[in-house]
């Protein structure tokens, strides 16, 4: 989930916006057969496709980890150009992809405000987005969404998980379904952000993606010695429940 977020939220501005990849391309590359060749190959402005290929390794350049090298290997940009694409500072007077995201960062980080989950007022990350989908369903909601996107068809089906909002994403076959915490908790009871980062910080528990769920974590806590699972559950709920 983590890192189809910044790809969808992307998606959903191009299109609000109608810009093309030419339109972002054109301002960091000075050849034109190469802009046309790039853009060929990754298409921003066509329907979702299962893995959204066209704009995926530009939205996820700055937020996965070797991101930066898997869009330069796979479009040839030089240092200078992908420097030029990304360039998002205020003397800029250009239009240019770093730009629209750094917007779009601010754009979502004041939508989520409420939730308290950002570290920074300027961006989520895409882990923070991940807390906010699994204690909420927030991000899969229209009504959460930042307002100019809100309900785009890049952000999926309205509802609080990403099995029924992307239900046509690439999804490891071995995953639950809606795995987030929200869609297995009892009515009414919710999770603070900061019992949230307890469970994903327990180095115990497996990785932050999309196997882990409410279910996950119940057999996490059953399954462990009880001093582990026990100093686990006083950080996540109040100590006087247990």
């Amino acid at each position: 989930m983590q890192y189809w977020a910044p790809v969808r939220f992307l998606a959903a501005t191009v299109a609000v916006k109608k810009k093309t990849c030419a339109d972002y391309l054109k301002l960091a590359v000075s050849d034109e057969t190469k802009v046309t060749t790039i853009c060929g190959k990754f298409p921003f402005d066509t329907d979702i496709s299962p893995d959204m290929a066209g704009i995926k390794p530009f939205a996820q350049a700055q937020k996965v980890p070797d991101g930066k090298e898997i869009l330069m290997n796979a479009t040839n940009l030089t240092a200078a150009e992908y420097t030029a694409l990304f360039d998002a500072s205020t003397n800029n007077t250009n239009n240019t992809l770093g730009k629209e995201i750094a917007d779009l960062d601010q754009s979502i980080a004041t939508a989520y405000a409420s939730f308290k989950a950002c570290s920074a007022p300027e961006q989520c990350t895409p882990d923070e987005l991940t807390m906010i989908q699994w204690m909420s369903g927030a991000i899969t909601q229209s009504k959460y969404q930042p307002k100019d996107i809100a309900g785009n068809s890049f952000l999926g089906k309205d509802g609080n998980s990403i099995s029924d909002a992307w239900a046509n994403a690439t999804v490891d076959p071995n995953a639950l379904q809606r795995p987030e915490f929200v869609c297995h908790a009892p009515k009414d009871f919710t999770l603070t952000i900061a019992s949230v980062k307890a469970i994903f910080d327990s180095k115990s528990l497996i990785s932050l993606d999309d196997h882990l769920s409410a279910a996950v974590f119940t057999e996490y806590v059953m399954n462990t010695p009880p001093e582990e699972s026990q100093k686990l559950l006083s950080t996540v709920y109040p100590a006087l429940e247990f």
